[in-house]
């Protein structure tokens, strides 16, 4: 889409989805200088010349013109999911699907269907604007020889919970049809529903399920999830593990709705690989043991509108012991990859499936100790209100610090202050005390070590600065937690109650990084930290051998083949990424040398030898 028509809608078109689908459809009628006469939703849609709003049309059309704008079926696709509200787009998930995506999936899933092609019954469970199925019914109409009419009717199916959705799907078909002279009335099967919780055996008589699925289930992260939505995932057993993202149960519903010939096609978030959200899916794949296929694009770009790390996932309705993997890293999608055979006997579907040279993979995590067992970690603090407990001192006296808050300033003690990072600000030239701000810590440590909440009397009587701030900020408080805060047993306390007790040495770890990652270690028992995760310990010695083979290229080795890929090189270097690799039981000779030794290629074939057995000089 060129700018000039991205600055006409974003300005001067109504946001009314009616008004807008009556634009596109009455520009594309007079682009191809078709006629509509039978077909009443077409008919509906079309504005006359007549009409106050018939200027919008022509001035569409005169930017169209200027801008060389080919108005294809395509592009009209296109138009479709670009008009999508932001706001429906992190509820919902919806974003365009390339053509050669597109193409690639259903070339795949017609080439293993093996059934009958004249009774072939395809859906979208998350169809949008419809590109997926416009694409089939074309395939339908040159295999069958059958009318859109009759495929429309008997043949294509699908359910999206945007009534706009459906509307515009239904308008891209007819429109298709219109095509082909095929100026009618049509029966569809498309549904405004929820998927999650949508029963099709009430809308098709004798159902026996899909035979082709395909589509691109919604991108929308736990977070961003209506409680509504959340609440319906707890019935699909791959929603079990995590905070699962919404396109997991997808995966379940296809699989439970596939005839028994069928096959589905997604583009879909490669997460699923090696996340915590992602555990019970493999779980159930793992049981299942249907025949598999994935491409997988790593850190590649495909959308364009968002930043998304996908891969294509297809599933057959055919036992089978093997999964096949492989890696596409550019989007020249028919070159000749082989794809990588794995059994699923093989598989780790709690720590993760490694579909990356795998058997080195395996060995590194299963020799020695593996990095979790090695040494604790921990996450850092949660307040769940960090704009109220995290501040830089505007000034400071010998017994208070001032912050300010919405513009007004306040006084706290000194006292009831703790140092705190944010270790993800961590890169190779930062300075720790650049980053160091305060955080108000309502705790104490007792006789036995154990951190108890600042009563709120002694809160009043010790701390009186403190207090005030914190009853100006008490709404905001009681907010947290979606409103969970309010049965706190003192309202001031943290959101959560992790790393409240901080161990001496601490090891800060980046959460992504695009090479070989730069760790900070740190002595200091009163030092905490929010976001990222950190690995701890009371001995400085198992953290600084920990350090050098986490900087090492050896391990960043590891990383690249086991890690989840971002774009532009980077990988993530967070905890399920890292905890299952092996620290070989290194003699007290050989952890001397890691001790001491600086250089990082000495240090990399070192590790070389000591993990593989090869052939090494005397250290």
């Amino acid at each position: 889409m060129t700018s000039a028509v991205f600055r006409f809608l974003t300005k001067y078109i109504p946001s009314d989805t009616n008004f807008i689908n009556s634009l596109f459809v009455t520009a594309f009628v007079i682009r191809n200088n078709w006629v509509v006469k039978n077909n009443s939703l077409l008919s509906s849609l079309i504005i006359n010349k007549n009409d106050g709003s018939y200027q919008y049309v022509l001035q569409f059309l005169h930017v169209l013109d200027e801008s060389d704008f080919g108005y294809t079926f395509e592009e009209l696709i296109n138009l479709f999911e670009f008009v999508v509200s932001p706001q429906d787009k992190d509820v919902n998930g919806a974003v365009y699907t390339p053509k050669y995506i597109r193409t690639y999936i259903e070339d795949f899933c017609r080439s293993r269907f093996q059934g009958n092609i004249q009774t072939c019954k395809v859906v979208d469970l998350s169809c949008g604007c419809g590109g997926f199925l416009y694409d089939m019914a074309i395939r339908l109409n040159k295999e069958t020889q059958k009318s859109f009419k009759e495929i429309f009717a008997k043949h294509i199916y699908g359910v999206d919970i945007q009534h706009y959705s459906i509307e515009r799907t239904k308008i891209l078909l007819s429109l298709l049809a219109i095509s082909e002279k095929e100026d009618d009335d049509f029966d569809f099967n498309l549904w405004c529903a929820d998927s999650l919780s949508f029963d099709f055996t009430t809308k098709i008589v004798n159902y026996k399920g899909f035979d082709i699925i395909l589509g691109n289930p919604p991108y929308v992260c736990s977070k961003k999830m209506l409680e509504s939505t959340k609440t319906i995932l707890r019935n699909w057993s791959v929603c079990s593990t995590g905070h699962p993202d919404l396109y997991i149960p997808f995966i379940q519903m296809a699989m439970e709705n596939l005839s028994k010939d069928g096959i589905m096609g997604y583009i879909t978030v490669n997460s699923f690989l090696k996340s915590l959200n992602g555990r019970a899916l493999r779980q159930y794949l793992q049981e299942k043991r249907k025949l598999i296929h994935i491409v997988d694009f790593r850190g590649k770009q495909i959308f364009r509108s968002r930043t998304t790390y996908t891969c294509l996932l297809f599933i057959e309705h055919k036992d089978s012991d093997v999964l096949y993997y492989k890696i596409q890293d550019n989007q020249f999608l028919d070159s000749p990859h082989q794809y990588s055979q794995f059994y699923y006997a093989d598989l780790n579907f709690f720590a993760g499936w490694n579909l990356n040279q795998t058997s080195k993979i395996q060995y590194l995590e299963n020799i020695g100790t593996p990095i979790r067992k090695f040494v604790k970690s921990r996450h850092g603090i949660a307040t769940l209100c960090n704009k109220v407990f995290i501040f830089s001192p505007q000034k400071e006296t010998n017994d208070y610090y001032v912050l300010k808050q919405d513009g007004i300033e306040y006084k706290v003690e000194k006292d009831i202050c703790k140092d705190i990072i944010n270790p993800n600000k961590f890169n190779s030239d930062i300075d720790l005390a650049t980053i160091v701000k305060k955080v108000i810590f309502p705790y104490y440590k007792d006789k036995t070590g154990k951190i108890n909440i600042i009563t709120e009397d002694v809160m009043q009587k010790k701390f009186p600065h403190t207090y005030s701030y914190l009853q100006s900020q008490r709404n905001r408080l009681l907010e947290r937690d979606k409103g969970a805060a309010l049965n706190y047993p003192v309202w001031y306390q943290f959101g959560r109650t992790q790393s409240l007790n901080m161990p001496t040495f601490k090891l800060f770890v980046p959460k992504i990084a695009n090479h070989a990652p730069h760790c900070v270690l740190v002595e200091n028992p009163d030092l905490y930290f929010y976001n990222g995760f950190a690995f701890v310990s009371e001995n400085s010695e198992e953290l600084v051998i920990l350090q050098k083979i986490l900087e090492s290229s050896f391990f960043w080795d590891y990383i690249v083949n086991s890690s989840k890929p971002y774009s532009s090189g980077y990988f993530s270097i967070s905890g399920a990424y890292v905890y299952n690799f092996g620290i070989y039981n290194f003699t007290d000779e050989e952890k001397e040398y890691l001790l001491n030794e600086t250089d990082n290629d000495l240090i990399h074939i070192f590790l070389e030898n000591i993990y593989f057995k090869k052939s090494r000089k005397k250290v």
